[in-house]
């Protein structure tokens, strides 16, 4: 790759930083610095024990994360991760504090697991990314 290139893109990559914090108010995420639950995560089996329901309410509009681990703390399904509020990502509910979500008893590669009973299922409020490392 070319030097000038090179300079080119990082120039772009600051323009857009900046611009990024210019931000109009009506396009920004609203997130409420909430993160307590009104009713505690429940993890049930459904009727036909073929998919389990998970349910939870949050106090406030903020970051939720659903995620099902093995018995060792591994997870082996990211299920959701989003802001609650009117632009939830699927499978959360849009404009609702109280949240249903169907997990089908599958780790993230598709593929049905064997002990169901062995996993539960973590419900997080209030994470955000956060830089760790350059990795090469």
């Amino acid at each position: 790759m070319d030097i000038r290139m090179t300079a080119m893109t990082v120039t772009i990559l600051f323009a857009a930083v900046a611009q990024a914090a210019d931000i109009p108010e009506e396009f920004q995420i609203k997130r409420q610095d909430v993160f307590e639950f009104t009713d505690k995560p429940v993890m049930t089996a459904t009727a036909d024990s073929r998919a389990w329901t998970i349910k939870f309410t949050s106090k406030g509009y903020c970051d939720a994360t659903v995620a099902i681990e093995d018995a060792g703390g591994r997870i082996v399904r990211h299920l959701a991760s989003g802001v609650l509020g009117p632009k939830a990502p699927a499978p959360l509910q849009p404009n609702s504090l109280a949240q249903t979500i169907i997990w089908d008893g599958k780790d993230d590669r598709g593929e049905l697991l064997d002990e169901k009973t062995a996993v539960v299922a973590r419900v997080s409020l209030g994470l955000m990314a956060q830089f760790e490392r350059t990795l090469f």
